[in-house]
């Protein structure tokens, strides 16, 4: 590894002339904690690490996969609060119960019960948010709701109020099992698809994709400072110069977004959208209408602001994003189809993975080791199975990989027998002494 700027360290490929990116803050921060067995309420490094998980109906199931990553590496004590809006609350009070409950966004039966297109037809809602909460997650998939009521680390599900239109953090108004259910069915009640709004705590609410559909102004309002915020949306569209040109101007050529929530003027709401605010929410305050209608270009001002963000390494607060790769599977609002869900939920599993575990195990890229490990036996190896653990030895550029039978895919004959056995491999990293080499 080399030293760069702010003394970060730049880890090195296997090719020398390769640099990767420096080690973020944010993932740093986690890797440190996770490093000494941190936990929450008896901290004392001074810092508030948050995740935010953003939602968007069945679109969510990509952050559920990506929160399963998290528990995987161990990393969930590491967090101090989890923000979530609409299907990312859902996902947070997984993550902080059951987390392999996280698995049932993929399941058939989920699907099934939360989207029902014919039920229009019949004067109810498409997306049945309270048979989810109230019925499936108290029998066929329970929830530990108490267990999310005892997490050291805090779960805030927002929504939006429909009075004022206002992203609303309701992790003040719970205080046991059923008001937390109603505030993550407050959480994802989508306008027209979910129903009328919840009404919880003297007011009532709508999805809170209506006002914050990434949940990161609540958090870095509370203080963090650091956050990681898993997306459910692939990146836009870019030009060859990596800028979106619709979200303004490119914040590396010395552009700074405003810090406010100023919506974006290139960005229109869509017919339906107008429709709907006529319709559906015409009963409805202006405030709330038009929170709604802005939807579109808050996102986009987001996206430009969060690119701020992460573009100032070195500044506080330190801003990650992760997002499904480019050739992710699309999900809509309303997918039922399992094998399209199943797809979606591992390339969010699959992008976490790629991203925390390279910085875990001292910057080394573990996709390329773990590739090279599977060329030298003859067979392929499912990178960042869970089977797959890294330990490094500090000061001498040396990364044990222990990698589990069960992790190695298309072996003519395994290296060593045994369902249980595991095998160890040396990957020498760049070290003083000389370039790197396998």
């Amino acid at each position: 590894m080399i030293m760069g700027q702010n003394g970060r360290y730049l880890p090195k490929t296997t090719h020398d002339h390769e640099t990767v990116d420096p080690v973020h803050e944010v993932l740093r921060a986690l890797a440190e904690r996770r490093r000494v067995g941190s936990q929450p309420l008896a901290r004392d490094d001074g810092l508030r690490i948050a995740l935010a998980v953003e939602g968007g109906g069945m679109r969510g199931i990509i952050s559920a996969g990506m929160a399963l990553a998290l528990d995987e590496l161990g990393l969930v004590p590491a967090f101090d609060a989890v923000y979530g809006a609409s299907a990312g609350a859902i996902t947070g009070a997984w993550l902080l119960s059951r987390p392999e409950g996280l698995r049932g966004w993929a399941e058939p039966a989920y699907a099934r019960t939360l989207i029902r297109r014919s039920a229009l037809l019949r004067g109810r809602p498409v997306a049945d948010v309270r048979a989810l909460i109230e019925d499936l997650y108290q029998t066929t998939f329970p929830m530990d709701f108490a267990a999310v009521l005892a997490s050291p680390v805090e779960l805030h599900p927002l929504a939006t109020d429909a009075d004022t239109g206002h992203s609303t953090d309701l992790c003040s108004f719970i205080g046991n099992p059923a008001e937390l259910r109603l505030a993550l069915r407050a959480s994802a009640a989508l306008p027209l698809l979910a129903g009328p709004p919840v009404e919880f705590a003297g007011r009532r609410f709508y999805d809170a994709g209506v006002s914050e559909s990434v949940p990161y102004r609540t958090a870095l309002a509370h203080g963090a400072t650091h956050l990681l915020i898993l997306r459910s949306r692939r990146a836009p569209h870019s030009s060859p110069d990596g800028h979106d040109p619709s979200h303004g101007p490119d914040p590396s050529r010395g552009h700074r977004p405003s810090r406010g929530h100023r919506p974006s003027r290139g960005h229109r709401p869509s017919r339906s959208a107008r429709l709907l605010a006529r319709t559906t929410l015409r009963r409805e305050s202006p405030a709330l209408r038009a929170a709604f209608l802005a939807r579109e270009s808050r996102l986009a001002a987001d996206d430009q602001l969060l690119a701020q963000y992460e573009a100032d390494l070195g500044h506080r607060p330190a801003v990650l994003s992760i997002r499904p790769a480019p050739d992710s599977p699309q999900v809509s609002r309303l997918a039922t189809d399992g094998a399209l869900l199943h797809a979606a939920f591992e390339a969010g599993r699959a992008a976490v993975l790629s991203t925390i575990t390279t910085e875990l195990v001292g910057g080394l890229r573990c996709c390329l080791m773990l590739s090279r490990v599977g060329l030298r036996f003859g067979g392929r190896l499912a990178c960042g199975s869970p089977w797959v653990c890294a330990q490094s030895t500090p000061g001498c550029g040396v990364v044990i990989l222990v990698i589990r039978k069960a992790a190695v895919h298309g072996l003519a004959s395994p290296p060593v027998p045994g369902p249980r056995a595991t095998m160890s491999v040396q990957y020498r990293c760049r070290s003083s002494a000389g370039k790197s080499r396998y």
